[in-house]
């Protein structure tokens, strides 16, 4: 749940970054594991596995960002109805 928070709070560059990081933090793991320590097989699997979610959100994020004309278009106030606008 904590990782399913971070994501929504990053911004889709600083999720690229955590997720690449994380990638490679799980392959160097993996590595470690195939040659070294047999336990951490499964640290690395888990830590790439997040860090390929990151990366997802990601992409999925980016795709999802307002263009800076729907933000302008959403903060202009709506027209009066009649014609004349009312002050105080």
């Amino acid at each position: 749940m904590l990782f399913l928070f971070i994501i929504r709070r990053l911004n889709p560059r600083a999720r690229v970054i955590v997720g690449v990081t994380l990638t490679v933090a799980g392959l160097v793991l993996l590595g470690l594991a195939a040659t070294v320590a047999s336990w951490l097989v499964i640290h690395g699997a888990i830590t790439t596995a997040l860090g390929v979610a990151f990366c997802v959100a990601a992409y999925v994020g980016h795709k999802k960002v307002p263009t800076p004309q729907e933000l302008v278009a959403s903060e202009r106030p709506a027209s009066p109805v009649d014609g004349y606008t009312r002050v105080g």
